[in-house]
């Protein structure tokens, strides 16, 4: 695959949302505007060791996000939106490689020493993990303060953990091990007065993977020694999906008990959304099926998995059935699918078809940029084609975006009869709003945002997230004014 190739490049304007409608929106998200400029001087990544790297991150959920809706779904949509420019800040040396931990709400990012990825980027960027990290609200007390039996969730290619019934205020302590014995993390931590604590590991190579072992102590409020709870991360891996009839296979660690969920976006008037979950149990070979029955399934759904790897610990995966995703008017376009499986992806454009294959990676994306034979970008444009393995093949569709500063509306075209989200940036501010719209039956919308913002006449980016309802193929559209 041909990567862009540039001078160098940063990425500006990364506004946080702000959401004065909640009943309009449930997706609750960062809003990243983008803006791209370009600098002269990359500074290139030659042969270092892992000692000299250093680590910072940037956040993907808002401080309001939505707890109705998996968090993962949600650090998942803000992380599609700055994906092209972490891959270009990599191709040019500006960061040495990116990695998101979706449960966690972040992206961990590698850099080297006396670089300042915050100015190169322009996001939200600290470089220690738990400033960036948005916890989940503690639950309430029914989750169990006394020092019974606990339940420990860990996500695979995560830091972070969930723990409920540990005791009130109990003293945790937990290691992460590989396979071979060797400590990459520790943790020291505090359950609250429910006896719940959320937290996570350290960043540095601590992500649970298959095979590692994560060991837990808790003592309670006088130091006394309450139990030790230890387990094998398992290998949990999706095999096929019907979407006509809901069925999911895979395969997970033999004999375990499991609990499947499918998480699916209604895109009607008001954003609802559904969600079902089926219990079952590993078969002895290590298949397992789960019938989520029904007959609605589309690209871009989310699907979680966990199975009881022993009387107290959970582990669990998640993975986003196959769709496309595209950006019209930029050059970039990727396909989500599931980790590991080899998969083509073609653009035709300007009636030329431009080929791309590879593997999906471990958080489920494979991804190209369109270039020429000069490695100078292709923008995509209304009408292109894409196709890729295991997605429906579509076209780009007439997507418009004009704001106005005097009725403090953004009005555009888009497919028509359809809901889709709209977003407003405001230069300079650190803020972005956002209302869910709708396409009448010529494809006129309007977002209406007067009582809420003044659009000013400096510079502002209006964005549209479309999502195809009967495919979940999405499409992301951007306008920008200037001075």
């Amino acid at each position: 695959m041909l990567w862009i190739q540039a001078k160098s490049l940063v990425f500006v304007g990364y506004l946080f949302k702000f959401n004065p409608n909640l009943e309009e929106v449930t997706v609750k998200k960062l809003g990243f505007v983008l803006i791209l400029a370009f600098i002269l001087g990359a500074t290139g990544v030659g042969s270092v060791s892992a000692e000299e790297f250093a680590y910072g991150f940037i956040p993907l959920l808002a401080k309001d996000y939505n707890t109705g809706i998996p968090r993962e779904v949600q650090s998942r949509e803000n992380f599609n939106i700055i994906l092209p420019e972490l891959v270009r800040a990599m191709q040019v040396g500006s960061i040495s490689d990116y990695e998101p931990d979706f449960y966690a709400g972040v992206v961990k990012v590698t850099y080297l020493p006396g670089l300042n990825p915050a100015n190169v980027l322009r996001v939200p960027f600290y470089t220690n993990m738990r400033d960036a990290v948005i916890p989940p609200a503690s639950p309430d007390s029914s989750r169990g303060s006394s020092a019974g039996t606990p339940t420990i969730y860990m996500t695979l290619y995560s830091s972070c953990f969930d723990m409920s019934n540990m005791g009130a205020n109990y003293r945790v302590k937990g290691s992460l091990r590989t396979s071979a014995g060797v400590v990459v993390a520790n943790y020291d931590g505090y359950a609250d007065s429910g006896g719940y604590l959320w937290d996570c590991f350290n960043w540095g190579g601590s992500d649970v993977i298959p095979g590692f072992i994560v060991k837990f102590q808790r003592f309670n409020t006088s130091g006394v020694w309450k139990g030790t709870y230890s387990a094998s991360a398992p290998r949990i891996t999706i095999k096929t999906l019907n979407k006509a009839t809901g069925i999911v296979t895979g395969t997970g660690p033999k004999l375990s008990s499991f609990y499947a969920r499918w998480w699916h976006p209604n895109l009607d008037a008001r954003n609802t959304s559904q969600f079902k979950s089926i219990n079952g149990t590993v078969k002895g070979t290590g298949a397992w099926s789960a019938n989520i029955a029904v007959t609605n399934m589309r690209g871009d759904d989310y699907f979680g998995f966990d199975v009881k790897r022993t009387a107290n610990m959970r582990f669990y995966y998640n993975w986003w059935l196959p769709a496309l995703y595209c950006r019209l008017g930029d050059n970039y376009c990727f396909l989500e699918s599931f980790p590991n499986k080899l998969v083509n992806l073609s653009i035709t454009h300007a009636g030329i078809k431009h080929d791309f294959s590879g593997k999906i990676n471990n958080y489920g994306y494979f991804g190209a940029f369109l270039e020429d034979n000069n490695q100078e970008p292709i923008f995509l444009a209304v009408g292109d084609t894409i196709l890729g393995t295991g997605v429906t093949t579509y076209k780009l569709p007439l997507i418009t975006a004009i704001p106005n500063a005097i009725t403090d509306k953004i009005t555009g075209k888009a497919p028509k009869n359809s809901y889709f989200e709209v977003e407003l940036g405001i230069a300079g501010t650190g803020w972005s709003y956002w209302k869910w719209a709708h396409s009448d039956a010529s494809g006129n919308y309007v977002a209406d945002f007067s009582g809420i913002v003044d659009i000013p006449d400096d510079p502002v980016t209006a964005n549209v997230y479309y999502k195809y309802k009967t495919t979940g193929n999405l499409v992301y559209y951007t306008y920008k004014t200037g001075p």
